[in-house]
């Protein structure tokens, strides 16, 4: 608040101190206000004030503007893109780096199409239907496929709107209907019985890269682990008590511990291999997975196809939960085997139906008493 010189009303000028290192100067806005209704520690309007939320929302767009304008992102989508990216380094955001590291990959993907067009940059300004059409043609030209494309338009997205709220630019191009994320029908998720599990254990495989393959995904079907936790695992994760080996993890994506008993089998496997999975990508794995369950004979239909299909990196942690879900094994005790923090979400992984959950039921008293 501009003190130092009064309106004939009493009020005063509210104005923004911008340092950027080197120089200071104040930037006047279009508000005011009496020195009661000013909150000086908050640097903004009280809530006694009319309208005040309206009010602060304005001067929070104004100080946004500003700050893109000091950091040399004020009409750049790729400096904007970048300084967020710094931002959650920093801590600013609350996403985990398995989130926030797509950003950096979709930055690659903007720069790389900047540079296939003989681009220098990317304003907010030139960013409509022709330069969405132009980007999702660049990115299924480079072989990304249509999931991938969906996912760096929902990148795109998500900075096109955020940029606008902080005021950075007027272009609401992301509003329009046309300017719309990729519609595609998701693979069927599957999971494996005990019977197939073992099948695809028992499978020979001469090649030393595949049977490396078929190890992580048994060791991660005992320990309920993602693709990602799987090739971090080390030594120093394990713990003997009480004359049994358990498994300590804390999860990649989320933050959450569980702690899993080792199985005899994913021991044996563990020692083999001096306790190192890493190696693959998620997509090679997941390559890998299906030549392994195709010559494992896991071959029983599942919509109009072999399941063999449909094996992926993330069918062994959902194939652990739905056959412990099968062994009566109670949801939140599965919960903390996995690190799932919501029954929601561990429900989804819950894939029995049919003969194979009729088989559990039955015995029950309900059906036999």
């Amino acid at each position: 608040m501009w003190k130092y010189y009064q309106r004939k009303d009493g009020s005063c000028a509210v104005k923004f101190y911008v340092h950027d290192g080197k120089k200071q100067q104040f930037v006047t806005t279009k508000l005011h206000a009496h020195p009661k209704d000013w909150d000086g520690n908050l640097g903004r309007f009280k809530r006694t004030v009319p309208h005040w939320r309206r009010l602060n929302s304005l001067l929070e767009q104004e100080q946004n503007k500003l700050l893109g304008q000091l950091i040399g992102a004020d009409d750049s989508l790729l400096e904007f893109v970048a300084e967020y990216i710094e931002e959650c380094k920093q801590g600013i955001h609350q996403w985990t780096f398995n989130t926030w590291r797509q950003y950096i990959t979709h930055l690659d993907k903007l720069k790389a199409f900047c540079y296939a067009t003989e681009r220098d940059d990317l304003r907010f300004a030139e960013i409509d239907l022709a330069f969405y059409k132009q980007f999702v043609g660049y990115l299924r030209e480079c072989g990304l496929g249509i999931p991938g494309t969906d996912k760096q338009v929902k990148h795109l997205r998500k900075f096109l709107r955020l940029s606008y709220d902080r005021g950075l630019h007027t272009n609401r191009i992301f509003e329009n209907p046309l300017f719309a994320r990729l519609k595609y029908k998701a693979p069927p998720k599957i999971y494996l019985t005990e019977d197939e599990i073992q099948q695809f254990a028992r499978t020979a495989l001469p090649d030393f890269v595949l049977s490396r393959e078929q190890d992580r995904f048994m060791v991660s079907y005992y320990l309920l682990l993602r693709h990602g936790d799987s090739v971090k695992l080390n030594k120093g994760m394990f713990f003997t008590q009480d004359g049994r080996m358990y498994f300590r993890n804390q999860a990649e994506k989320t933050g959450s511990v569980s702690i899993v008993p080792v199985h005899p089998t994913a021991l044996d496997i563990l020692q083999r291999r001096e306790f190192d999975l890493s190696g693959d990508t998620n997509q090679e794995s997941n390559r890998k997975l299906k030549m392994i369950a195709a010559r494992a004979e896991i071959n029983d239909l599942h919509e109009g196809q072999p399941k063999w299909s449909f094996v992926t990196t993330h069918t062994a942690r959902r194939s652990a939960a739905t056959n412990l879900f099968l062994r009566s094994t109670p949801l939140n005790e599965i919960m903390q085997l996995g690190g799932w923090k919501e029954g929601k979400t561990l429900k989804q992984y819950l894939l029995a139906g049919g003969i194979e959950l009729a088989k559990t039921s039955a015995n029950r008293d309900f059906f036999n008493f």
